[in-house]
């Protein structure tokens, strides 16, 4: 099935607190396609990923810590006649079973809110493209270090939600991919794709 990314995000409702699906949600999405196992979504948003993934048969679960984006994403799932509903939970707290695939696409600031996530949609908007990157730049450094610790966590907490042989398939920004390949060495770790502001990588369970 031939898949026109751009339009699918042309069609989305996008609230105001949620983020416009780009290259990386793209990205993502490509490599979760090239595994047809269960997922979960972790941090769905707009529900962008888990729509395809479903309009291209697979089964799984999407899900967001944020109220607001549970509900853009049951508009945009029933738009696209998807039968199934989001889960509210952060990271794993409402979820049970084994999974496939995770797939993570991470906020920027751990703790980011509905508001963050406002202001940062109207800069990318407002501010020209090289004194947007300068800027990010500088905002990616500022948290870099509870990032990392929280992006770690994850992976590490996956484990229990993964079935033999499951993936997890997290985009990593540029600044934080050579950290993560060293940190990463007792894990099996692929890059699948890579532009000028992030890296998508395939991550195999923890060898036992």
């Amino acid at each position: 099935m031939m898949i026109d990314y751009g339009k699918i995000i042309s069609e989305l409702y996008i609230d105001k607190g949620v983020y416009l699906p780009n290259d990386s949600s793209i990205e993502i999405t490509k490599a979760a396609l090239t595994c047809r196992k269960k997922f979960l979504e972790i941090g769905t948003g707009s529900g962008f990923t888990s729509i395809i993934l479903y309009l291209n048969g697979y089964e799984g679960t999407a899900t967001d810590i944020s109220a607001k984006a549970i509900e853009c994403a049951k508009k945009n799932f029933n738009k696209f006649n998807i039968n199934t509903v989001p889960v509210k939970s952060d990271l794993f707290e409402n979820i049970s079973g084994k999974y496939g695939l995770i797939i993570f696409n991470p906020p920027t600031n751990k703790n980011e809110d509905e508001k963050e996530r406002l202001i940062k949609n109207f800069l990318k908007k407002l501010i020209p493209g090289l004194f947007l990157l300068k800027l990010k730049s500088l905002y990616q450094f500022l948290y870099s270090k509870k990032r990392r610790q929280y992006l770690l966590s994850f992976i590490e907490s996956s484990k229990e939600y993964l079935c033999d042989g499951g993936l997890v398939i997290i985009n990593f920004i540029n600044s934080d991919a050579n950290y993560f390949k060293k940190k990463l060495g007792k894990y099996n770790v692929t890059l699948f794709s890579a532009n000028n502001e992030s890296n998508v990588f395939m991550i195999n369970k923890l060898n036992q």
